[in-house]
């Protein structure tokens, strides 16, 4: 059945308007199983810290892809998930927070600023638990996870050899596989809009061995991602506000960006530089600010929970909406609600 509620937004950057944000905060942290997909709150042993003593060339990675085996036994887990999985840490939280990932809140930040991209679009879903509070995820059948097995076997490459299992004032120099994945969980303030999240914790710069939360926020951490060669450009590399976003939500102040070249099956280039470069020295100066990001946030969760509102309150928990955006080659962004799944 489709709606004809629909968010068009044709003047995206609305300068005018000055959404109050808070301060990511972060206020939980546990490790997840690739294979359990179980949080285990205590747990600060699968933490990473960033080897500052490595060689930051992509011949270091060259040769070793060989030593990582069975990766794709560890790695095949699904992120859309953690967002459900650390419910009952919220405490004390207000009616109709936010709960979602890292991932979803920049696809969505990010959405007006790819308009020149053709036929670009994605699918969330909006459902309203028993709690009260609004999970915003994935449509995972719109989403495609598929990578090659080169791919995830250099992705988990680099993270070994960029983080290791201990600070670096008595890091060991090994390869071992990960098999629990560091997760994180925030919580921040858009407009009117309370939101907690999940994140994945690629690693962090500390002199001694994080034990608890205290440390965990006075630490730097760090933004991690292996890209296809075929999506690397110096353009790419200047303005990215996907990486920004990412960065700024988990507050990294640095990246670290390996590029993957599929066609001789290698780490062709890594390149490391600090998150404030994105807004300093961005190139779309004229169609792109944190600002405008924040506000088109902002603009997006109220849309959601209007069409919530809509719903009789009877049925409100029963269903899930579902929610596009859809831009062909046009100077604005359209947002529809398409679909109701009871």
């Amino acid at each position: 059945m489709a709606f004809q509620s629909v968010f068009k937004i044709v003047d995206w950057k609305k300068e005018n308007s000055e959404i109050d944000t808070k301060n990511s905060v972060l206020f939980g942290c546990g490790s997840s199983s690739c294979r359990r997909q179980k949080f285990n709150f205590s747990k600060y042993n699968s933490l990473k810290y960033f080897n500052s003593d490595i060689e930051l060339k992509a011949s270091t990675f060259q040769t070793k892809v060989n030593d990582v085996i069975d990766i794709l036994e560890t790695i095949q887990y699904n992120p859309y998930r953690l967002a459900s999985n650390f419910r009952d840490v919220i405490v004390n939280y207000p009616a109709n927070c936010v709960i979602t990932s890292r991932s979803v809140i920049s696809k969505i930040m990010n959405t007006p600023f790819e308009i020149n991209k053709e036929k670009r679009k994605w699918i969330i879903k909006a459902k309203l638990t028993e709690r009260g509070f609004i999970k915003l995820y994935y449509d995972e059948d719109s989403v495609s996870s598929t990578r090659s097995e080169s791919f995830l076997k250099h992705d988990e490459l680099l993270k070994n050899y960029l983080f290791t299992e201990k600070p670096q004032s008595y890091c060991r120099k090994i390869i071992s596989l990960i098999n629990d994945i560091f997760i994180e969980m925030y919580k921040i303030s858009i407009g009117d809009h309370d939101l907690a999240f999940t994140t994945e914790t690629p690693g962090v710069i500390f002199n001694e061995e994080i034990t608890d939360i205290e440390k965990l926020r006075l630490s730097e951490h760090i933004y991690y991602e292996l890209i296809d060669s075929e999506d690397f450009s110096p353009e790419v590399m200047n303005y990215n506000p996907i990486w920004w976003s990412k960065a700024v939500l988990f507050k990294a102040k640095q990246c670290i960006i390996g590029v993957y070249n599929r066609d001789n099956d290698n780490i062709q280039e890594i390149i490391k530089f600090n998150v404030d470069k994105f807004e300093d020295e961005r190139l779309y100066e004229n169609t792109w600010s944190p600002k405008a990001a924040w506000n088109f946030l902002n603009d997006f969760l109220s849309f959601v929970k209007n069409e919530l509102e809509k719903i009789p309150e009877v049925d409100r928990k029963r269903n899930i909406l579902k929610f596009q955006s859809f831009y062909n080659d046009k100077p604005y962004v359209v947002c529809e609600r398409i679909q109701n799944d009871i």
